[in-house]
Order: structure tokens, then sequence, then C-alpha cells
């Protein structure tokens, strides 16, 4: 299953705020962290701040950090919420031929699939970072 952009920079975010050891970090400290211009990591940091996974310090001296519930957001989580999803094929659109002929591909890609959310969904980013 390919992973967006989006979902790519949403992990790095919440991983390097997760392992961070310090009160709080600045966006533009964490988008030079994770190698990302710091108008598309804050667009990120955003997104993240209204599910209320990141904790937001207005005002001077003001910043960012992992909340208590973001510890807790699996990879699974912050898939769905970028709205990533099944299938990674779809046979039906538009319809493939290999349908009738009792292919079997699209079972095992989502046998597949599930395999791998399912092991995204045992880890927490609190592990991660």
């Amino acid at each position: 299953m390919p992973i967006t952009r989006a979902t790519d920079i949403a992990l790095r975010v919440l991983m390097t705020l997760a392992n961070d050891q310090h009160d709080h970090i600045t966006v533009s400290q964490l988008a030079d962290d994770i190698c990302v211009p710091t108008r598309y990591t804050g667009k990120i940091v955003q997104r993240l701040a209204s599910e209320g996974w990141i904790d937001t310090i207005r005002g001077r001296g003001g910043g960012i950090k992992v909340s208590a519930a973001g510890r807790l957001v699996t990879p699974v989580d912050v898939i769905n919420l970028l709205g990533e999803g099944w299938p990674t094929i779809d046979c039906t659109k538009p319809l493939c031929p290999l349908l009738s002929r009792g292919c079997q591909l699209h079972d095992i890609l989502a046998d597949a699939e599930t395999a791998f959310m399912t092991s995204l969904d045992s880890i927490t980013m609190d592990q991660l970072g």
C-alpha cells in the first residue's frame, strides 16, 4: 500500500515530537529536523492539532508538543485521518476483464493490505519515538 507524502510527513512529525526531550519545539525547528518545508509542516501540524494529537503553545516562546492522545496514535490512525484508503487496486473501475476469468489478485492484495494495516495498528507513536 503506497503511503502519501502527507502521511509520511505526519508520521515524521508525530514520531519526532514523541521522541523530543524538550518541553516544546517550533514548527520551523521541526521542519528542519524532518527535512520538510516549514509551510507544509505547518499545514500538517494544524491538521494533527485539530485532532488533539498535538498541543500548541501560542505567543513568545511558544511551540508545539505531542499530546497524551498523540502518543497513543498508531500509524493506521494517521493513514485513516488523511483519507488514504482501500483498495490498492479497484478492479471495477474500469471493470477488469480478468475478473470473469477468476483472477485472484484483488483478494490476495486485500489480504496483504489487511495484514499490513494490522501490524501497523499494534504500535503507537510513543513506541516509535
